[in-house]
This record gives C-alpha cells, structure tokens and sequence, in this order.
C-alpha cells in the first residue's frame, strides 16, 4: 500500500552546526565591515623643525598598515617613522612625498607613527595619511575548528577589503594634490597674463604719447 511520506526529520546536531556555522558567517561579515571602518582617513599640519606623532595600541601578531602624500609646503617632502613600544625603529623614510607602509607588530602596546618636518625653516606642511590596524576579530574566529572554507573566504576578502581602502585613500590624496597643483598653476599663468597685459598697454601708451609729443614738437617747429 502506497502511503503519503511523512515530513523528513534533520538530526539535532546537523541543525546545530548549521546555526553555529551561519552564526560564525554573519559575525565574519559583520567583522569586515567594522574593520573597513576603522580605516582612518587624516589630515595634519607640521609645522617647520617640528615633529607630530599618532599613537596606535596594537596587538602582537597584528598589522599595522597605511599610507601618507605630502599635499602642500615646501618641496613637499617630509620624514616619517614607525616605532614600537620599546621604542624600536620598525620603519623609516626620509625626504619622502608619498610612501605605503606595512609593518606587523612585534608585541603589545603603543605604536607611534612620526611625520618629521625637519629641514624646513619656514614652510608648513599638510600631510594626507590613512591609517588601519588589523583587527583581532579574525584571529579569534580562526581558531574555532567549525570554519568552513567559504567563512575563511570571507575573512581573507574582509582583509583585502581593508587594503583596496587604502589604496582609494591613497589615490584620493594624490589626486588632491594634483589638483591644487594644477589650480595653483591655472591661477599664476592667469595674473602672468593679466601683468603681461597691463605691461603691452601701458607700453603702447607711452609710445603714443610719446610719438604724440614728437610729432607736436615738428609741426611747431
């Protein structure tokens, strides 16, 4: 006798890895997002022979990753350095307009990160920086054994993610710079022809009155 199927039953511990797993899913998600949010897109100002500093606390194992472009002032380079709590050099460059950084942590605590406006006596420099520290989030999900690949997949895009911000911060920055650059130019040439202007007429002014004054003299003579 042909009988209706009753409804299939999932065991309980499959159901379970289920939530568990779409669980640990939308916290992955969740956790690129607020990690894409604590990319931190800054302006300063350095004044000359100054040196300003940003402290960072960040965790051993962690990154510690960003870039920065001089936008104004000077020849628009500057030093900047990166040192760990114990005061430890971790990464320099001198005389720089622009330059990506990317260190990891050695051990916990305070990191500082230095623009250095050294050899300039008078100009004030404007730095464009972005800043992102890597957040321990994924480090604790990927010690739990039920990740599946697709939630690793997640994480390793989160942090790409991470880094295709800084690149646009990046790019943002120069192409700011650019265009003060270009205004900058578009303005000098305009009053550079304005001046050349008033010069041609105030020349042919005086040769005018000049021929004026020459001619008078003839006809009275």
């Amino acid at each position: 006798r042909t009988g209706t199927p009753g409804p299939t039953r999932l065991p309980s511990g499959g159901l379970g890895t289920a939530k568990m797993a779409r669980a640990a899913t939308a916290l992955l998600a969740a956790a690129a997002l607020f990690a894409v949010s604590r990319v931190a897109a800054l302006e300063m100002k350095v004044d000359a022979a100054v040196k300003e500093c940003l402290f960072e606390e960040v965790s051993r194992g962690n990154k510690l990753t960003g870039s920065f472009e001089v936008l104004s002032g000077g020849m628009h380079d500057i030093d900047a350095t990166i040192r760990g709590p114990n005061d430890q050099e971790m990464w320099a460059v001198r005389q720089r307009s622009q330059a990506h950084f990317h260190v990891v942590a050695a051990q916990d605590g305070l990191h500082s990160i230095c623009f250095e406006n050294r050899l300039s006596s008078r100009a004030v420099k404007t730095v464009a920086f972005s800043i992102h520290v890597g957040d321990d989030v994924f480090k604790e999900l990927a010690q739990h054994e039920h990740l599946t690949p697709l939630e690793q997949e997640i994480s390793q895009l989160a942090d790409n993610l991470q880094t295709v911000v800084d690149e646009q911060h990046y790019y943002w920055s120069r192409e700011r710079r650019h265009r003060d650059t270009s205004e900058s130019t578009n303005a000098r040439v305009l009053w550079f022809s304005v001046a050349e202007t008033l010069v041609i007429l105030a020349m042919a002014g005086w040769q005018f009155w000049s021929l004026r004054a020459f001619i008078s003299k003839t006809l009275t003579f």
